[in-house]
């Protein structure tokens, strides 16, 4: 099973009522973004803060509704870095 959920841009129709355990949960949203507000990324790591979920949130200031560099390098930074999370 994967033990991390990289989630670009992205928002949940209901926001989670349980913890997701055994996982890592990665939020990337842009500030910018006009498709689907980022607000909706910190609403969802507020929720995992609550829950007791380990997640991180990250926010690219001017990004719109894509992916950009980065976006792409916060990725490979929680790959490469991020062991205590996920353990």
């Amino acid at each position: 099973m994967a033990g991390r959920i990289i989630a670009f841009s992205g928002r949940f129709a209901v926001l989670p009522e349980k913890p997701f355990t055994d996982v890592v949960v990665h939020l990337i949203h842009g500030d910018a973004d006009g498709v689907i507000a980022v607000d909706h990324a910190r609403a969802a790591a507020q929720r995992f803060q609550t829950l007791g979920t380990l997640f991180t949130l990250d926010v690219a200031p001017g990004q719109g509704h894509g992916i950009d560099e980065r976006m792409l390098n916060h990725v490979l930074t929680h790959l490469r870095h991020d062991n205590s999370l996920a353990s």
